[in-house]
């Protein structure tokens, strides 16, 4: 449910068009949070990926969750504030939860 004060949190920044430098501490805060929630309750932990990769994927961070699956919550919360909520995070966290929860059942 916390996602969803995420969410309004950056949409309200995107609406009222606040400047990037005003908030941008806020921005990597709520997508550190997010990235949390993915970790902590879809078994995922914290990767940067290596040098070579950096061009294809980009610097990181990003989220490794069951099955190889990465994420990059960062990013998504970002694009809140950028685009509004088309990029809503309870919208992503649901959709990757299905996914994640698919693949534990196949592996089992």
């Amino acid at each position: 449910r916390s996602l969803g004060y995420v969410d309004a949190m950056m949409n309200d920044f995107h609406t009222r068009k606040f400047p990037f430098e005003k908030v941008k501490n806020h921005i990597l805060v709520m997508g550190c949070y997010t990235a949390e929630v993915f970790i902590r309750n879809l078994d995922g932990k914290w990767i940067y990926p290596m040098p070579d990769a950096i061009p294809k994927l980009g610097a990181g961070p990003f989220v490794e969750l069951p099955g190889g699956l990465m994420v990059n919550p960062l990013v998504k919360v970002q694009s809140i504030y950028e685009d509004g909520l088309e990029h809503s995070v309870v919208k992503y966290y649901r959709f990757v939860e299905v996914v994640v929860r698919s693949e534990k059942s196949i592996g089992q």
